[in-house]
């Protein structure tokens, strides 16, 4: 129908509340609220982690977040920017990935199973936490890759890919149709990069080439197998740490929701700072990047 091919607005509530058995837990549930049909794509909200006060251990909810997944014709003509082929990269090398640190919390995320876009050695790192079948996630992707040209060498970015889907993310309490097969392709990101860290960035760009659409998931992983080989990939997708990793992105981005009181996706850290939902183009990333990380 016509109100599916339009954007819509995903609304989500996360709760949090006291754990049953260890001292202090954690427990989130992310409930869909409503749909709506958007004009305009909502302007992003920056939380420092480090200067927001901690919440409660017995908070019991946080606001309603929007993940915006699809844009009106105009929204894609204005905001749209193919992600750049990078001339130059350095993937992650599974020895030396930074462990990431979230601010006001105890999680310190182990990062060797995680792709990094530029150069390692960047003396900065941004983390992006993303869901491949998220339209504007697949936008800010591409914004980010603009950035790393522009700004060679100065800051890299950790991919997190965080699918919002129940078939793997225990938040989700059912998949949201836009969000259909986004623990596949979750996935096959995290096996392409365990099973050839080297292979990555070529599978990256192809992946998010053309993201207007998304890329069936056969047709991913045919191309994946191309890549690194069939039985090596196949052995990554059953791995257990491929699983964990999975794990340890929904808990990153559960602790960064709670912290920041924001659930939008995608979400961008950047240093203590949480730029929760997407910027609308490049410039306004860049213009965020600048005014944070002060890159020239």
């Amino acid at each position: 129908t016509k109100a599916n091919s339009i954007g819509s607005k995903l609304s989500v509530r996360l709760s949090f509340t006291r754990g049953a058995t260890a001292g202090v837990g954690l427990v989130a549930a992310i409930a869909l609220i409503q749909i709506l049909f958007p004009k305009e794509q909502s302007a992003p909200e920056i939380v420092d982690l480090a200067a927001n006060p901690a919440p409660e251990d017995n908070q019991t909810t946080a606001p309603a977040a929007v993940i915006q997944n699809k844009s009106t014709p105009d929204d894609e003509s204005k905001g749209s920017i193919q992600p750049a082929a990078m001339s130059q990269s350095t993937i992650a090398n599974l020895t030396l990935s930074k462990p990431l640190l979230i601010p006001r919390s105890n999680f310190k995320m182990d990062t060797t199973g995680l792709p990094t876009l530029g150069d390692l050695d960047a003396p900065q790192r941004i983390a992006c936490i993303f869901d491949y079948t998220c339209h504007h996630c697949r936008n800010l992707h591409g914004f980010i890759r603009q950035l790393l040209v522009k700004y060679d060498g100065q800051f890299s970015s950790l991919m997190i890919p965080m699918p919002l889907d129940a078939k793997c993310n225990r938040l989700m309490k059912k998949t949201p149709k836009d969000h259909q097969n986004a623990c596949e392709y979750a996935k096959l990101c995290l096996a392409v990069h365990q099973a050839d860290p080297e292979k990555y960035d070529a599978f990256d760009t192809w992946l998010f080439s053309h993201h207007t659409t998304v890329k069936t998931v056969p047709a991913v992983m045919e191309y994946a197998q191309q890549l690194v080989g069939a039985d090596k990939l196949m052995e990554a997708l059953q791995s257990k740490r491929v699983k964990k990793q999975l794990e340890s992105n929904v808990t990153a981005y559960e602790t960064t929701s709670k912290i920041g009181r924001k659930s939008s996706m995608p979400q961008t850290i950047i240093g203590s700072q949480v730029v929760f939902g997407p910027p609308p183009n490049v410039e306004a990333l860049d213009k965020i990047l600048r005014q944070i990380l002060k890159v020239k």
